[in-house]
């Protein structure tokens, strides 16, 4: 069945999605265990499938399936790319990846960085309906995602020191589907089914996906009455790079703890000593 499942996927990546969904045909599984269980890994602006390679050791197994954003990674600065932030094509690649991987009966675990969390997000939430994929979908883990676009507009303002105003004229350049008024994640977030366990990471020192704004798509679900939604802030860590700064084992620790609590695959030591943070991962803000 798995190796249907790769041969299926390289035919779409190659036929369908590198045309109709600008997967630039890179779609990458990479499979070392028998254990069925796969994680999908959603990369951020500026990367591409090997941005997984950097994150598998935090993945419940060695299996994982990692693909191309439309813009990734060398035409990101090319005007014409049809693409957003974490809007239509995005939602259009990630969702066909993960409906192939669904339709086989496929286990998964969701993980995504940045506008690759928050379309994660976008998808779930636009696809409520979708009960039968639900059971499928074992646990979901978000790092650094932006519940409005408008966030991460204002985040690059400030770390370039330009007005808001100049960044929205970029990135209507840079991405012709920008729109400050579509497809917002937290406009999605409350459609997430609340038997999904997800956990939030962020950092304070963030100045592209400010800290607030992944706390709010938190404090939604956790105002909503979600009660397998987790948050932790760790105080120090630039943007997609939390895991390799000071915090990064305790990073690797919450994770494993988080994995440990919904009986997936886990390293036991580090879900030993990441188990007490997560215990306190569930603060109340208001949304």
């Amino acid at each position: 069945m798995m190796i249907a499942l790769v041969v299926f996927l390289s035919f779409l990546s190659t036929n369908f999605l590198g045309a109709h969904y600008q997967f630039n045909q890179i779609l990458r599984i990479n499979r070392l265990e028998e254990n069925p269980l796969t994680t999908l890994f959603s990369h951020g602006v500026g990367a591409d499938h090997h941005q997984a390679d950097f994150y598998r050791g935090l993945f419940c197994t060695k299996n994982y399936i990692a693909f191309n954003f439309p813009n990734a990674p060398e035409k990101i600065f090319n005007r014409n790319q049809n693409t957003g932030l974490a809007q239509q094509s995005e939602m259009d690649s990630f969702g066909y990846v993960l409906d192939t991987a669904l339709e086989y009966d496929q286990p998964v675990v969701l993980y995504g960085l940045s506008r690759g969390a928050s379309v994660i997000i976008n998808v779930l939430g636009s696809r409520s309906a979708a009960q039968r994929q639900l059971p499928h979908i074992q646990a979901v883990v978000l790092e650094s995602p932006f519940a409005h676009c408008e966030d991460i507009i204002r985040g690059y303002a400030q770390q370039f020191k330009l007005p808001p105003f100049f960044m929205r004229f970029l990135a209507k350049r840079f991405f012709k589907e920008y729109h400050k008024a579509k497809n917002a994640p937290i406009d999605l977030v409350e459609y997430l089914p609340n038997t999904i366990p997800i956990l939030f990471i962020c950092t304070s020192e963030d100045t592209i996906v400010p800290a607030g704004s992944t706390k709010r798509l938190y404090a939604a679900l956790r105002n909503l009455g979600h009660e397998h939604v987790y948050l932790v802030e760790f105080p120090s860590g630039i943007h997609a790079n939390i895991v390799w700064g000071m915090y990064g084992r305790e990073y690797h620790a919450v994770i494993h703890a988080f994995y440990a609590k919904y009986g997936l695959p886990h390293n036991q030591e580090l879900a030993a000593l990441g188990k007490p943070r997560l215990e306190v991962c569930q603060p109340r803000f208001d949304a």
